[in-house]
């Protein structure tokens, strides 16, 4: 993106910074990840514009040089410098927090295990990064009090918050998190905006095949049946409402094999060579994920063995032996 000529008036009226991380754990490294964690960046690249004096987040610039001129010109004609008795406050501020977060990342967890549930005041900090930091802390631990911060940790708009969390959540196994978790699931991207929706879509449907029940089918169901065999999500949901299948009771078992039959992909015809297309080999990943939820539910093997390809004639035979071998487990 750069050097270009559209954004050379604003070379010099702002300041640039490359954030790259190593995973080395060195200095450098430590403070990219600071930065990473602080505006939740999940996934790369990405262009955020800052206040400098104070490290609000003004905008996702987008990651295109039209983007990126819009949103400084907004910057230019909406943000002020704070005046200069707020400034040293709002500096103090962030020292006080850099000071929180260096001493959160410097615990012995072994040998903090009496700091653990001081910790969990942390989670109310008005720094995001330290509520970042003590939530790693925390997250070591199996402390069941950090389920009740479960809205505030999901809803809040950082996607590394969340990311860590939803890992806790498929650890330590909180079925009474279904309704907010299929709520994140439905409105990520959404109501609930997120830099990495699908990965966070992902992580909730996990989450779900772990300790979800039957709460979150009605969340779960229009992505099955939307049969998306190019978006891993789709498997990912299928995972889930086999999992919440075999555990729920008759009705539930009931409910979630109509949509799982309702989730196979459509038809995809080969090459004109008669080679598999990419579309093809994904529809039949898909299709192999399908008939093992449908026997994970059902309890039973001996599933139709999936085909070649997936022919229109293909998947029409297929199914029809699929709901052949449905009706004999149900008609036990």
């Amino acid at each position: 993106m750069l050097p270009h000529e559209n954004l050379s008036p604003w070379y010099e009226k702002v300041v640039w910074l490359y954030v790259c991380r190593t995973w080395r754990g060195d200095g450098p490294d430590l403070e990219a990840a600071r930065i990473h964690d602080r505006f939740g960046v999940t996934s790369w690249p990405h262009l955020f514009l800052i206040h400098p004096e104070d490290d609000r987040l003004l905008q996702r610039a987008g990651r295109s040089t039209d983007a990126l001129e819009r949103a400084f010109a907004s910057a230019a004609s909406n943000v002020r410098r704070l005046p200069e008795e707020g400034a040293q406050s709002v500096l103090d501020g962030l020292q006080g927090s850099r000071a929180r977060v260096l001493a959160l990342e410097a615990l012995d967890l072994q040998a903090a295990t009496d700091q653990v549930r001081e910790t969990l005041a942390f989670l109310e900090d008005p720094d995001v990064l330290v509520r970042h930091r003590a939530l790693l802390v925390l997250t070591g631990f199996e402390v069941s009090e950090l389920a009740d911060h479960a809205e505030s940790l999901l809803l809040e708009g950082n996607d590394a918050i969340r990311f860590e969390f939803l890992d806790w959540i498929q650890r330590c196994l909180v079925p009474d998190l279904t309704p907010l978790l299929a709520r994140v699931f439905s409105e990520a991207g959404g109501a609930l905006p997120s830099g990495n929706p699908n990965v966070l879509r992902g992580r909730a449907a996990a989450c779900l095949e772990a300790c979800g029940d039957e709460r979150a089918i009605d969340a779960l169901a229009p992505v099955a049946r939307d049969a998306n065999a190019l978006n891993s999500t789709t498997r990912a949901v299928v995972d889930a409402l086999g999992a919440i299948g075999a555990r729920g009771d008759e009705a539930v078992e009931t409910r979630v094999v109509g949509v799982l039959l309702e989730a196979y992909p459509a038809e995809a015809e080969r090459a004109a060579n008669g080679s598999s297309t990419v579309r093809g080999r994904y529809a039949l990943r898909l299709v192999e994920s399908v008939t093992k939820a449908l026997g994970h539910v059902l309890g039973v093997r001996n599933a139709p063995e999936a085909p070649e390809g997936w022919s229109g004639e293909e998947r029409t035979a297929y199914l029809a032996s699929v709901t052949a071998w449905v009706r004999g487990a149900t008609d036990r």
